[in-house]
């Protein structure tokens, strides 16, 4: 378990840290400079992020098997958990697809780049209420307010939807940054113990 998570973070930081910020707010002078001059480094991103993505598919099975193991009747939590975190993936993979597109055919797209680069930014925060739902699905079962609270900066991040605003950016950077931080604490909680004993801090 540990092995998956350290590789799951290890990557999409790693893809984060080399694509570097980008907002709806970018210029077209900004779309060539990424796509254009950068393009090497795009793919490199969208490659570590698809890995990465994997190693999460795995992490995500892994916590809904124990959770479901600790949850009494349907196990309706845990499949708004599970289902939550998924549907993230196929939306991030829609995303790598146009950049990884951007990247590889610059000169030919030139004239719908910076159209195309606003589409794969704004789907950044179409995860952010999926996400939302399955942190409020752990919080339920696990008591968590920590996880209650990860939600809620979730939920505020979807606000990048409807403005080009920076430092609105930088709350989905925050809710990010969270994330990661409750999926290392139960990495190294959930599964040192049995099924229905730690809980996450309150």
């Amino acid at each position: 378990m540990i092995p998956l998570v350290v590789l799951f973070l290890a990557l999409d930081i790693a893809a984060l840290a080399l694509l570097g910020p980008i907002t709806p707010a970018d210029t077209a002078a900004d779309v060539a400079r990424l796509y254009g001059d950068d393009g090497a480094r795009v793919l490199a991103s969208r490659l570590l992020h698809c890995l990465g993505l994997a190693m999460a598919l795995g992490f995500f099975g892994l916590v809904r098997a124990r959770l479901r193991e600790e949850e009494e009747g349907a196990g309706a939590l845990s499949a708004i958990l599970f289902g939550g975190f998924v549907a993230l993936v196929p939306v991030e993979l829609v995303r790598n697809v146009i950049m990884a597109a951007l990247a590889l055919r610059f000169d030919d797209l030139e004239g719908s780049a910076l159209g195309l680069h606003v589409v794969a930014v704004l789907l950044g925060p179409v995860i952010a209420f999926p996400v939302a739902a399955a942190l409020v699905a752990l919080a339920v079962l696990r008591r968590s307010a920590l996880s209650a609270a990860v939600a809620a900066m979730w939920v505020l991040s979807g606000a990048r939807l409807v403005t080009t605003s920076t430092v609105v950016w930088f709350v989905g950077f925050g809710a990010f940054v969270a994330t990661i931080a409750l999926v290392i604490y139960l990495s190294l909680t959930m599964f040192r113990t049995p099924p229905a004993a730690a809980r996450v801090t309150r």
